[in-house]
């Protein structure tokens, strides 16, 4: 008999993952010391892919085949983000002097395929890189899928973590152009060890502990630390020894999941949170956009934690609607594909 579908743990880390970062944008751009201490809300990136591989791998390894998998996957990631693109690009149309151009129409047509990243267009939304590499994470889940090979993760990714920690400690900056133009086209490559570590304490938590196991969540460490420097804007925030202190905790909090308990952090707060959490990350820059457009258009002019007030606000609102009208019809339709299965089998 499966488990219950939901984890309420790792709800619970999704929500609090989501608000680590929602005070991380809306304060990225200030510089008072309060400000400052939101810097380190951008670790809930990290802890969102952790969390991730974690789910992704655990719903995999529940599916009957790789078409079910990608149903399920695409169906959940893919509504929402539409209306999100949409109502950015409606925003944009509103407040901003932008025509609806032919260039516009393209870059939006191609952001709703969530292919930018590989179609040479902008994101509409900044942030839309981390969907890019979910993304391609679907891509490799789905291709050890089809090749029977889902058994096999802790050899195969034992591997990839040693290309990429050669990558990330010595050749980087060694292996001439060629790497470098792969890892631009390929995000997922400096958030791979996150990933594989969420697949790892899914197997800690749902099976036995192994040394190889072991090896490979230090491994996993190791290898990000590793990555650290390459990736993009993220070390102006912190250096590379803070970014080692962050990672740990995040490392900890699975650890202390998958042997203790952390039941602790499991409340209506967070469990709310963590339901229209990729609704949160989906709305923010939106929310924010037209609150600071719309206060600029009635001339006011307000400090800006009565903005930030404002944003979290319409963000947890908007965010809801999201959830119930359309996030929810979704997760409706697949549970009733998954009672269809099991009814079959």
């Amino acid at each position: 008999m499966l488990k219950p579908f939901r984890i309420a743990e790792l709800d619970a880390l999704r929500g609090i993952a989501a608000l680590l970062v929602v005070f991380f944008r809306y304060t990225m751009n200030q510089n008072d010391f309060v400000s400052s201490l939101f810097h380190f809300g951008s670790i809930g990136i990290e802890l969102f892919f952790i969390i991730s591989g974690y789910a992704i791998f655990r719903t995999a390894r529940r599916t009957s085949n790789a078409g079910d998998f990608m149903t399920g996957r695409l169906a959940r990631l893919y509504p929402a983000y539409w209306f999100a693109v949409t109502l950015y690009v409606i925003l944009l149309l509103t407040f901003c002097a932008v025509e609806a151009d032919t260039a516009l129409v393209v870059q939006y047509l191609v952001n709703l395929t969530m292919l930018q990243n590989f179609l040479m267009q902008k994101n509409i939304d900044a942030v839309y890189w981390i969907l890019v590499v979910v993304l391609m994470f679907y891509a490799v889940i789905l291709v050890l899928l089809l090749a029977k090979q889902l058994r096999r993760i802790d050899q195969i990714g034992a591997f990839i973590l040693l290309l990429l920690f050669i990558y990330g400690a010595f050749g980087a900056e060694r292996m001439g152009a060629w790497p470098m133009r792969i890892h631009r086209f390929a995000t997922l490559v400096e958030f791979f060890p996150l990933f594989l570590a969420g697949i790892v304490f899914y197997e800690l938590k749902a099976e036995r502990p192994t040394p190889m196991r072991l090896g490979l969540v230090a491994g996993c460490y190791v290898t990000q630390l590793s990555l650290f420097h390459l990736m993009g804007e993220r070390p102006r925030f912190f250096g590379t020894g803070m970014y080692a202190i962050l990672l740990a905790i995040c490392f900890g909090v699975f650890l202390l999941y998958v042997f203790e308990n952390i039941s602790g952090i499991v409340n209506e707060t967070t469990l709310f949170l963590g339901s229209i959490s990729y609704s949160i990350f989906l709305a923010h820059n939106p929310v924010d956009f037209a609150v600071r457009q719309t206060l600029a258009w009635l001339n006011e002019e307000l400090e800006s934690w009565e903005i930030i007030t404002l944003d979290i606000f319409f963000l947890l609102l908007v965010s809801a609607l999201i959830r119930r009208l359309i996030e929810k019809p979704i997760l409706r339709w697949e549970k009733s594909q998954r009672q269809r299965q099991v009814l079959a089998v």
